[in-house]
């Protein structure tokens, strides 16, 4: 996961080299800069770290193995001085900061520490930091490449623990890829997880004999394997026409699955049989998709209704920046409401509602570069290419009307709040593409 070099800092600001040993007077502390500065309380500086540690990367004033060397010695220091608070702290870095790699080394890190302080509980940490099907993996890879294959009982059983929580048919065709170097077999033949049921144990030892290549046959009990073995073995002049969302669902078919396995283009068919199917995320990240393959109306409606669900976006834990930048987007996803969202001039036109297509690229209707008109498709100024873009279209964007006091009213007061101030607020709150 992490790389690591032997770089060392210019000025360590650790707490053991606060006092002059020769002296024994308060030593003066540097910041990276060379200004004075102070000593953080270990668990403030294990906090601010993690909350700001992408694991591996380097940053302007430390590079990737030092930060990650000073993430490890104090997450074992607080793991062995407040094993309480850090129980509490890695499930909360998990699910309340939504951090998967710094987590995922803390756990995997302040378990080693308290084994070997004799210290127990920190089996339900490691369980408690993996949240995703390939996070076992994930934790079983970190510790293979910095510690080796000696694995101990709170970290096996806490990582098996982990493993019979989240595998199961569809987290197997998603995540079990060639591609990754410590598959769903591996975590099973290393962490040997006790399955909860009898159909779990099919999943483990089909996981083994993917892993090893074994041509066994798919057991009874997992039919979401063998409808995707059905798929994969049809034809691939045949795989188009397969747009039944309940097959692809049942098959455990993601987009991503479904552009491979097609070998040929998402068009709007395509798209319309997969977003039932389709998690909040991955809604969002394929807006631009849905608009350049013209679906239909209905899967727009489909669409902006999921995006605007508060359950669906809680559940979803998607950060709260990417969210709020492409939310006005999100609610742009149907017919009626993107048309008249074109533009201040053009909102409220049914004739515009009703003949223009879903999508950004289809709505820009306006033509007119004067104030009161609106663009029609014999005029010679409605005529432009694909990539002009009208007056009012670029006002708009701005954040600035092209009439004062004519915002309509699908636009919501985030956007005309932040059209009365700068043209970055405007694009931070409400940026249209």
């Amino acid at each position: 996961m992490a790389r690591f070099n032997l770089k060392l800092r210019e000025h360590q600001n650790d707490a053991a080299d606060y006092y002059d040993i020769v002296a024994v007077r308060p030593r003066q502390i540097l910041t990276d800069e060379g200004a004075p500065g102070f000593v953080r309380e270990p668990k403030a500086e294990l906090f601010l770290l993690a909350v700001s540690n992408m694991v591996g990367q380097d940053t302007f004033y430390e590079g990737a193995a030092e930060r990650d060397a000073r993430f490890r010695n104090l997450v074992a220091g607080v793991a062995v001085a407040d094993p309480a608070w850090f129980a509490r702290f890695v499930p909360w870095l998990r699910t309340g900061a939504m951090l998967r790699s710094a987590s995922v080394v803390a756990a995997l890190e302040g378990a080693r520490a308290q084994v070997a302080a004799g210290i127990p509980g920190s089996r339900g940490v490691v369980n408690a930091a993996l949240q995703r099907a390939d996070e076992p993996g994930e934790a079983l890879a970190y510790w293979l490449r910095r510690h080796g294959r000696s694995l101990p009982k709170p970290v096996k059983r806490g990582i098996a623990d982990a493993a019979v929580r989240l595998y199961d048919e569809r987290s197997l065709l998603k995540y079990d890829t060639d591609g990754r170097p410590v598959r769903f077999g591996d975590v099973v033949e290393l962490t040997h997880p006790v399955a909860r049921d009898e159909r779990q144990g099919d999943l483990f030892r089909h996981a083994l004999n993917r892993r090893h290549r074994r041509d066994n046959p798919l057991p009874a009990s997992l039919p979401t394997l063998a409808a995707r073995a059905e798929l994969m073995a049809l034809p691939v002049q045949r795989r188009r026409s397969v747009t039944d969302p309940a097959v692809l669902r049942a098959a455990g078919m993601t987009w991503e699955a479904l552009a491979g396995w097609r070998q040929d283009e998402m068009d709007a068919a395509a798209w319309e049989a997969i977003i039932p199917s389709m998690g909040y995320f991955a809604l969002l990240r394929n807006l631009r998709n849905f608009d350049r393959a013209g679906v239909s109306a209905a899967a727009g409606e489909a669409v902006a209704a999921r995006l605007r669900n508060p359950v669906e976006v809680r559940r979803s834990r998607v950060p709260r920046t990417p969210r709020s930048c492409r939310s006005p987007t999100a609610a742009r996803c149907s017919r009626r409401f993107r048309a008249s969202r074109c533009c201040p001039r053009c909102a409220g036109s049914a004739r515009a509602a009703s003949s223009t297509a879903w999508g950004p690229r289809r709505s820009r209707r306006c033509a007119s570069t004067t104030p009161g008109t609106t663009g029609s498709s014999s005029s010679p100024t409605s005529r432009r290419t694909p990539t002009a873009r009208p007056t009012c279209w670029r006002r708009f964007r701005a954040g600035r009307p092209s009439t004062p006091g004519t915002w309509p009213a699908t636009v919501p007061p985030t956007l005309r709040r932040s059209a009365t101030t700068t043209r970055s607020a405007a694009c931070r709150t409400g940026r249209l593409r």
